[in-house]
């Protein structure tokens, strides 16, 4: 039997090995994930094929930003409406798009020569993802589709009474939509 004697409290205690070994593995495994996981990068990143895809739609949340990685050189960027989404270049071949405001824009892509080789549609509003986790945790029994429409929150399927109603309200004004459209049902028919 191999027994492993290490100092623990200022006493002397024994182990056997294979108990250490296990849990000197399971650390290890446990820090290679946390260092690969702190690696990736915050922003999210989109590709764009220009010679396969005319317009690209994009719904961003404000306040957040996404990386546009194009198939080919683009030599001036354009954007309709800077207020509500601004894009910069990274490079010839990549682009930075920030949510501004609430709102629709568009963004033109141009080659060296003036043409232009790309659209990208751009719908800033709520993190909708994030709505809709909120709205789950707080009413797991509730049926209620969270998507967004030049902007603004658009809320559908169907909640038990109306004070379910209430709170799901309640938890999408917390996310600052300018407007609400609100097609949400009650179960109980009022």
């Amino acid at each position: 039997m191999n027994i492993h004697k290490f100092f623990a409290n200022d006493e002397i205690a024994t182990r056997p090995l294979h108990h250490v070994m296990r849990a000197g593995i399971f650390l290890s495994l446990i820090i290679i994930i946390f260092i690969s996981m702190s690696g990736r990068p915050l922003a999210q990143t989109i590709e764009y094929d220009l010679k396969s895809v005319s317009v690209l739609k994009i719904n961003l949340p404000v306040s957040q930003a996404v990386t546009i990685v194009l198939s080919d050189a683009v030599s001036k960027i354009v954007a309709a409406n800077a207020e509500i989404a601004d894009a910069q270049p990274i490079t010839d071949k990549s682009i930075y798009l920030v949510g501004r405001s609430f709102g629709t824009t568009t963004v033109n892509l141009y080659s060296e020569s003036g043409a232009p080789v790309g659209l990208l549609a751009v719908e800033v509003g709520v993190n909708s993802a994030d709505i809709s986790r909120s709205i789950r945790a707080a009413l797991p029994r509730s049926d209620v589709k969270v998507n967004t429409v030049n902007g603004r929150v658009q809320l559908s399927g169907s909640v038990n009474d109306a004070y379910s109603m209430e709170k799901v309200l309640e938890i999408v004004a917390q996310y600052g939509s300018p407007s609400i459209v609100n097609v949400i049902t009650l179960k109980g028919g009022q």
